[in-house]
């Protein structure tokens, strides 16, 4: 689970809703660019994709820091 300010995102298939009242669901996850050690665990940067079920479609992204912290939208 990630949380994009007061919002909590499941990082499972299941459809969910948005602040906005549109349906989305995850679409694929990867590692990020940016990749540390820290007491001998790799720790990496992860880029989740959400696509959005309405008519209007699209996708987003957001990018989460080695910490499981909301970084950025992208």
């Amino acid at each position: 689970m990630i949380q994009i300010g007061h919002h909590k995102i499941r990082l499972t298939l299941e459809e969910q809703t948005s602040p906005q009242g549109r349906a989305f669901r995850l679409s694929g996850s990867q590692k990020g660019d940016y990749t540390t050690w820290v007491k001998n665990v790799e720790k990496s940067e992860w880029i989740h994709h959400f696509k959005y079920l309405d008519k209007q479609g699209g996708f987003v992204s957001f990018l989460i820091d080695i910490n499981g912290k909301f970084k950025k939208k992208l």
